[in-house]
């Protein structure tokens, strides 16, 4: 998990030029997202390849509902994750 979260960084900030707080901002989503699958395991490594749109609606509800985020906030986190796993898929981890 750690190898792909900073080879992304390193892809926005490198190919896409994204600002210092766009990195911060999709690092934490992106690792918030972690801890939401990895909840109630002992595994603390998590695989990004066996998440499934179960589990990406999951998410989802659970911000919206338990987190209360607003809609632009939660957009944004929904963008974070699709542009990781978009670079995911580039890369041939999912």
């Amino acid at each position: 998990m750690e190898k792909e979260i900073e080879k992304f960084k390193r892809y926005l900030l490198v190919e896409r030029n994204a600002a210092a707080n766009t990195l911060i901002a999709y690092e934490k989503d992106i690792r918030d997202f972690a801890a939401f699958m990895c909840e109630g395991t002992a595994d603390t490594s998590c695989d990004f390849a066996a998440v499934n749109i179960d589990d990406a609606r999951a998410y989802s509800r659970y911000l919206r509902e338990r987190r209360r985020l607003q809609k632009s906030t939660l957009g944004r986190h929904i963008s974070s994750l699709r542009s990781f796993y978009r670079f995911l898929a580039r890369e041939g981890v999912v």
